[in-house]
């Protein structure tokens, strides 16, 4: 058709041109509504970005490609071939599993600091901050060495700038690449309308895919991708790098218009009746050819060759691409504002149209062009093809504030005006999003920035489709009263990454993974009560798990371990030095005054034998671990002045705290020795 079908003045956006997701599948993949209400954020994310071979994931019909075992393996193929990494002549570097950079991407959400590494450094300074969950997930020299070795591609198979086929996007383009294909699988249909727009990330390294960028704030330097994307839920339905090495065919020659029809090639086959080329397995969404929405970048020719094939465009045009001799249209920079302006307000706008028919026998088809100036005081010209039915001047009312404050006014406004304003932010709603994952960290591959930005897309996308999910459009039963906001969801998927564990067997294929078959099946799997353990754990009380381990394991050949729950052969050598000091202390314990102090572990403490007087044994004890006055302020960064002995309570809480810990420990023990 030669317009919009079935969108008005008053309804630019009728719910039939809506994307929709794929309700069957959802379910199929294991969603269901108790996961909904518990708001599981990494069940959406392995949905683009699978933990496991997606063959071997134990449901039938799996249509995702993988993401976290190909990483895995490309990671351990580059660390002892290319690095030599395995103990001979380097430190030996331990192949990572897909459970392992699952917890490394979650140190990267989780971390607030500017430096990751200060993450793990107990004393604060500054503005840094110690992060227990962090410090619990993995050591900073391990996650050192994944990030040293990390690989997205097989480096055997690296081209370089001499090779015919060299591609720039080859060390990242991974993430890009599944991301898009995974998120295409799930939706049911696509929206009929879609914005074009780059989208940008910062770094100053010098590679084949980044230069200087400008018009963007706060970037100097950076690279740029342009992606196709659902007007309304933000969907990436393509993508294409940009660098001097796509090619461009003739006409289109300029950057913008090239890279619209590479998307447009794209996503042809993603139309239903469409030819598919032989391999291509993505599903076809689209029931018609969609309308795309696209700033004065794009703009040109591109328009005619979408309405010969039978697509439909709306765009900002650059004043050296008008259709028509400038002197007929919209085209000072600068309109200053008088009388003749005022009373131009209240006049239609500028619109040509021209209704094009392609000769006999030629497989085009006929398309309708039509050009708008924007607004009367403005040089901005909007051209489009099969985009409106009718372009007439009318009033919008706009209204600021409330109560007695409200203010109403009118502004001139026309279909093709706010067609454009009401589609053209998706882009830039992506990027207002990506702020809020703001994933970081040094690193001196340049490839690593374009990867941490496809990273954060596919969460940003994982958001969104739980977002449609919890609206209840997709299926009632799923509806969220209060869905997550943007800021709950990445808490909430910082510690899923971080504690994910495959031997739970949370999400599918985790009970196929080395992990957990090498465990004994008992025990294998999750206990009913501790299901959504990871999601909805209070704040982390007491100690870490790398705290608890260097106190009961110290690293030391000859230190002893300040626990002695279990070993009463170090109790008794606590118990030996403890000695009588000529100052007074402060009891660790109680915070009585004292003249003993122990010997091995240099602190203050009672050390009599009646139960008033036996503070030795307390401090000993596993479970008082983290309670008292220097743990308080050497552990958790509390303050001497503010520490109050422990109440029964607090006590007793410590104590399944510590227990949990002590059986985490004893799990992964059980693991080395498996």
């Amino acid at each position: 058709s030669f317009y919009r079908e079935g969108a008005t003045r008053d309804d630019f956006f009728p719910a039939d041109r809506s994307c929709q997701l794929d309700g069957a599948l959802l379910k199929k993949m294991g969603l269901n509504e108790k996961r909904m209400q518990d708001g599981d954020a990494l069940f959406f994310l392995q949905l683009l970005t699978p933990l496991c071979d997606p063959k071997l994931s134990g449901i039938d019909g799996d249509p995702r490609k993988g993401f976290y075992c190909d990483v895995s393996d490309f990671t351990s193929s580059y660390a002892f071939g290319k690095k030599k990494s395995s103990g001979n002549y380097s430190n030996k570097f331990e192949a990572p599993t897909a459970e392992e950079l699952v917890n490394w991407d979650g140190v990267v959400i989780e971390n607030k600091n500017d430096f990751i590494g200060d993450s793990w450094i107990t004393d604060t300074i500054g503005d840094t901050m110690y992060n227990p969950l962090i410090a619990d997930t993995m050591y900073f020299r391990r996650w050192v060495d994944i990030k040293r070795n990390l690989k997205l591609c097989d480096w055997t198979k690296e081209t370089t700038r001499d090779d015919p086929n060299y591609d720039p996007t080859q060390k990242y383009r991974l993430i890009w690449d599944v991301t898009t294909y995974n998120l295409n699988q799930f939706i049911k249909k696509g929206g009929k309308d879609v914005v074009v727009d780059e989208t940008t990330w910062a770094n100053m390294s010098y590679a084949d895919v980044q230069s200087v960028v400008k018009g963007k704030p706060g970037v100097s330097k950076g690279g740029q991708h342009t992606v196709l994307v659902d007007r309304e839920r933000r969907y990436i339905y393509a993508w294409v790098p940009r660098h001097k090495w796509v090619k461009r065919a003739h006409p289109f020659t300029q950057q913008g218009p090239a890279e619209l029809k590479l998307l447009l090639d794209q996503c042809l086959p993603l139309v239903q009746g469409e030819e598919q080329e032989p391999g291509d397995t993505r599903r076809q969404i689209f029931e018609e050819k969609f309308h795309v929405t696209a700033d004065n970048h794009f703009s040109g020719k591109i328009l005619d060759y979408m309405g010969e094939r039978g697509w439909k465009g709306t765009m900002t045009t650059r004043r050296d691409r008008l259709p028509v001799n400038k002197k007929y249209l919209h085209h000072k920079k600068e309109t200053p504002i008088n009388q003749v302006s005022k009373v131009a307000r209240y006049e239609n706008p500028v619109i040509l149209v021209k209704h094009s028919t392609p000769p006999e026998g030629s497989e085009l088809k006929p398309y309708t062009r039509t050009h708008c100036s924007f607004q009367s005081t403005g040089s901005c010209n909007i051209s489009m093809v099969n985009a409106c039915q009718e372009i007439g001047l009318y009033v919008r009312p706009k209204e600021r504030g409330r109560g007695n404050d409200k203010r109403i006014w009118g502004i001139e406004d026309n279909e093709a005006r706010d067609l454009y304003l009401f589609s053209y932010s998706a882009v830039d709603k992506i990027d207002q999003m990506l702020q809020n994952w703001n994933e970081f960290y040094i690193s001196w591959k340049w490839w690593h920035a374009p990867t941490r930005h496809g990273k954060s897309l596919a969460k940003c996308m994982a958001y969104e489709m739980y977002k449609e999910c919890a609206s209840g459009q997709v299926d009632p039963a799923w509806k969220v009263d209060k869905p997550k906001s943007a800021k709950a969801f990445r808490r909430t998927l910082a510690k899923q990454m971080c504690n994910y564990r495959a031997r739970n067997t949370f999400y599918p294929g985790d009970d196929k993974l080395r992990n957990t078959t090498k465990l004994p099946k008992k025990r294998r799997g999750m206990k009913q009560s501790n299901v959504n353990a990871s999601i909805n754990d209070e704040d982390h009380v007491g100690v870490s798990y790398a705290q608890f381990l260097d106190a009961k394991r110290p690293r030391g050949r000859t230190e002893v371990s300040r626990l002695c729950g279990d070993n009463f052969g170090n109790l008794g050598l606590h118990m030996a030095s403890i000695k009588t000091v000529q100052s007074r202390k402060i009891c660790e314990v109680c915070g009585k005054p004292c003249w003993k102090v122990c010997g091995v572990c240099n602190m203050p403490m009672h050390s009599g034998i009646d139960a008033s007087n036996s503070c030795w044994l307390t401090y000993h004890d596993d479970n008082f671990f983290g309670l008292t006055r220097g743990d308080n302020v050497k552990l958790l960064q509390g303050k001497k002045s503010e520490w109050k002995p422990p109440t029964a309570a607090t006590i007793d809480a410590n104590t399944r705290h510590i227990a949990k810990l002590k059986k985490r420990m004893a799990n992964d023990i059980s693991e080395e020795e498996y």
